[in-house]
């Protein structure tokens, strides 16, 4: 009869531990969802900062490319506001596929680790088209600057004095060579920080999330 009693204690207390495990495990689940949620909507809002930042430089490129007085200044204006377009359809991608990552999902690890392929991939590209496009951003930044704070009769009158008839074009060219390896190599370190800043410890975040999930199953 003790004997007897002793199995069913013996095996209510094997129950009410794996019991206690189980409800353990569901709580860290529920944890670790809840924190990769919660990162995956601040990458959200640096998509969304990024955009804006676009936004913004729209408003300063297409008034200039409107009313620039020479054609070439036009035709580039316009080429790089349609660069800006084409990378804000990419930002919305972006976002989108952030967006897909909700509750409910019944395979955490699963959707965590396309997560963090999808946005190291998508970053990867960033950098490059962010790279390639910094030996024509920058100078049209300091461009734009020198546009909107010079009153129109002095930069009328530096575009005189750097006139091909009073230039040699190999001048022009070296000039624009230096420009163009200057503004590559100070642009790459300048998009690191860029992706780093944004994006860099929300993908660590991710990646942490996802370590802490391994060790629990």
């Amino acid at each position: 009869m003790e004997l007897e009693n002793f199995k069913v204690l013996w095996k209510s207390h094997i129950s009410t531990e794996v019991n206690q495990q189980l409800v353990d495990k569901e709580t860290l689940l529920k944890m670790l969802e809840e924190k990769s949620i919660n990162t995956i909507e601040k990458i959200k809002k640096s998509i969304l900062k990024e955009a804006f930042i676009l936004f913004l430089s729209l408003l300063v490129y297409v008034p200039m490319a409107i009313f620039h007085p020479s054609a070439f200044g036009k035709i580039f204006l316009w080429s790089f506001t349609i660069l800006i377009l084409i990378f804000s359809c990419f930002l919305w991608w972006k976002y989108s596929e952030m967006n897909k990552f909700h509750t409910g999902q019944s395979d955490l690890k699963t959707v965590l680790t396309e997560t963090i392929y999808k946005l190291e991939k998508a970053l990867q590209l960033s950098f490059l088209v962010n790279t390639a496009l910094m030996p024509f951003a920058l100078p049209l930044g300091f461009y734009a600057g020198f546009t909107l704070t010079l009153p129109q009769s002095k930069i009328d009158l530096l575009w005189k004095q750097f006139s091909l008839d009073k230039v040699h074009p190999a001048t022009w060219a070296g000039f624009a060579v230096i420009i163009f390896l200057g503004s590559f190599l100070a642009g790459i370190p300048y998009v690191k920080w860029w992706i780093k800043h944004f994006y860099g410890n929300h993908l660590q975040s991710l990646k942490e999330r996802l370590a802490e999930l391994q060790e629990i199953n």
